[in-house]
């Protein structure tokens, strides 16, 4: 299996240089992350996985917060109550 660098992970079919990135999830613009001094350092958007597992896909802060987020910890709390050991 081929091993993918972060860079190739980061490369999206939904974007291309000069225009926005838009949210798998509701469409709407990927926010741009800049540093105090106002130099962009990330435009990127979040991995959306689980709720969509394609690599080019990217989602917004908000849909990370309200929809990906919360999905991977209800899997992870459901994950951990089927691996818990069983009170003899």
């Amino acid at each position: 299996m081929e091993t993918l660098t972060t860079n190739e992970l980061c490369v999206t079919t939904n974007y291309t240089k000069g225009s926005e990135m838009k949210c798998c999830l509701c469409k709407a613009e990927i926010d741009k992350k800049y540093t105090p001094d106002g130099e962009m350092y990330w435009d990127q958007g979040h991995n959306p996985y689980p709720v969509t597992d394609a690599l080019e896909d990217r989602c917004c802060d908000s849909c990370n917060q309200s929809v990906v987020v919360p999905l991977r910890l209800s899997l992870l709390m459901n994950k951990e109550v089927h691996d818990a050991p069983a009170n003899d």
